[in-house]
């Protein structure tokens, strides 16, 4: 799957388990990634580089960086703090020999497919901030205009059962503001229908930053059904198997002793 996309919710002790489940899991064996804002909103709320747990926790609880309320969207409280859709974490998967070619290479290389791959989750949100209205307005939601959002995006180096598996959790909060400088909640149902879309524009992306920071020649499978898929791999891993669990911790404990290689 290129792309997938659930709802948060929970109230405050769900949003910070969140968090700590998307910090403590960017540590890994050849470095620590942080979370990083990206998007409009997040810089009318002047927050730029770093995310911290205090201006995550509440702007997902539908207020601002300091704790104040924001007019137009109902905070979390006792009432609603389960029910309350707090935000959305759109994943962006990478192609899984990308994944394979990260994890045998130096540091060298794997700064590269590192830096095309937030590139490309990047302009990812920038292409959905400026081509889908985001946000309801009038009788019923009816009529949608366009909307900043503030997105705090992770970037994971593992699945759940710990193999190389590159991709960024984009957590979009449930605030933005509209183009009539109001705000408001986000139009879920739009994401959703959007997600695997989304998820083809970022390999999209990512293809051409892949071919421009490393020059690498790509091919897309062909599935069970006889169609070509709708992501692409790497020609020159057609050869290699992605590491097990062992042999992939092994490779970065021997990368981390070579230093910068690759």
């Amino acid at each position: 799957m290129i792309a997938s996309i659930k709802a948060l919710s929970g109230g405050a002790k769900g949003i910070a388990a969140y968090f700590g489940m998307l910090n403590s899991a960017s540590n890994y064996y050849l470095g620590h990634f942080v979370g990083m804002w990206f998007g409009l909103a997040a810089k009318l709320f002047n927050l730029i580089g770093q995310v911290n747990r205090s201006d995550f926790e509440h702007l997902l609880a539908g207020k601002s960086p300091a704790g104040q309320p924001l007019k137009g969207i109902q905070p979390d409280s006792a009432r609603n703090k389960s029910n309350r859709v707090a935000g959305y974490d759109l994943t962006l998967s990478v192609p899984k020999s990308v994944s394979t070619l990260w994890a045998i290479s130096g540091r060298r290389v794997q700064n590269i497919i590192v830096a095309a791959i937030m590139v490309a989750a990047q302009q990812t949100l920038r292409d959905l901030e400026h081509d889908l209205p985001l946000a309801r307005r009038g009788s019923g939601g009816r009529r949608e205009i366009f909307a900043k959002i503030a997105s705090a995006m992770f970037l994971h180096t593992l699945s759940r059962a710990h193999d190389p598996n590159l991709h960024v959790h984009c957590v979009i909060a449930n605030v933005c503001r509209g183009e009539d400088d109001k705000f408001s909640a986000l139009n879920g149902r739009k994401l959703f229908e959007w997600a695997m879309t989304l998820g083809q524009i970022f390999h999209t992306h990512l293809f051409e930053e892949l071919h421009c920071g490393l020059k690498l020649e790509t091919y897309s499978p062909i599935k069970a059904d006889g169609q070509h898929a709708d992501w692409f791999e790497l020609k020159c891993m057609l050869s290699h198997k992605s590491p097990s669990r062992h042999s992939y911790r092994k490779l970065c404990e021997a990368n981390s002793r070579r230093g910068s290689i690759g």
